[in-house]
């Protein structure tokens, strides 16, 4: 970017949190509307940024044709911004093409499949649910028995626990092929992973520059795939936030508010490490397991500086 040039964002779908970012902070943002955002209406594109339809937007095709009808095909976007699974990959091309800062397409296809992504934690010395990938759902006719004794069939590139399920058997296994292939469904390459019980715990945060700015551990209060299974209703999740250096309020803000436990009262505080000890020792905050705590102290030893 220029010197004294107002930076420029592409949004690939609607965020409330980075649109109002842009306004607060004089930002400039392009965002890239799809027709489901459109209908519901649920994150409506403030004044002050240019909203783009599109019929998908996460697709390469429809954003690029959009924006040189826009006549904006020589404009000088400063990055890419997106919230959308679906279009991570695509924005790490379009970032290519456009010149401007986002993930590289190698790291983005490692935040999409499964598969990549627990042979990348394997590689690190982590523990990971061993995963086989079926090519063709429709078709798992050569697959006499499950690998693992339990097992959850999911797409090896979904999102939002969507065809997720747990099976017991490979009866379970054609069963579920039988209904995807009489739905026609277009997500085909699935993957059968490796069944762990126990509790569901996240990690949401921020990184800059290649450094863990911020990180918020928290746990389901169900499993996602004990919910999908009984179709019951989520409930509300709690979150211990943890900084792994000091962190400004807005920080805090953006990483909370990402998680759904922003509280205004936290807006005048900065989160360390003694914070981070303190919440995780704390009855009235949800802890972390040990090992997230172990490693949360760690980093936060490593990088108070």
């Amino acid at each position: 970017m220029i010197r004294g040039q107002r930076p420029s964002i592409l949004m690939l779908g609607t965020d409330r949190y980075t649109m109002r970012a842009c306004l607060t902070r004089d930002i400039d943002a392009v965002v890239i509307c799809g027709p489901a955002g459109r209908d519901n209406g649920y994150v409506p594109v403030p004044e002050g940024l240019r909203a783009l339809p599109v019929d998908d937007q996460s697709s390469v095709d429809a954003i690029m044709t959009a924006l040189h009808r826009a006549g904006l095909d020589n404009h000088r976007f400063t990055g890419i911004q997106t919230t959308d699974e679906w279009a991570i990959i695509p924005g790490s091309l379009l970032a290519l093409h456009l010149g401007c800062d986002f993930i590289d397409p190698a790291t983005a296809v490692h935040f999409r499949d499964k598969s990549l992504q627990k042979r990348r934690v394997r590689a690190a010395g982590l523990k990971a649910a061993r995963i086989t990938v079926i090519d063709d759902i429709h078709d798992v006719s050569g697959i006499d028995e499950l690998p693992y004794p339990k097992a959850v069939l999911k797409p090896v590139a979904g999102a939002a626990t969507t065809y997720t399920s747990v099976l017991g058997s490979v009866a379970d296994l054609r069963a579920h092929s039988d209904a995807y292939r009489r739905a026609r469904t277009a997500q085909r390459t699935f993957a059968l992973e490796e069944f762990i019980a126990g509790d569901e715990w996240l990690a949401d945060g921020a990184v800059f520059d290649g450094e863990l700015e911020f990180c918020s551990i928290g746990t389901y209060a169900d499993p996602c795939v004990v919910t999908v299974t009984a179709a019951s209703r989520c409930r509300s999740a709690g979150s211990t936030r943890i900084a792994t250096r000091r962190t400004s309020s807005g920080a805090c803000r953006w990483c909370a508010a990402r998680c759904g436990r922003w509280d205004s009262a936290a807006a005048s505080s900065t989160w360390n490490c003694s914070t981070t000890r303190r919440l995780a020792r704390s009855r009235s905050a949800s802890a972390p397991p040990a090992a997230a705590a172990a490693w949360c102290t760690r980093n936060c030893r490593r990088s108070s500086r």
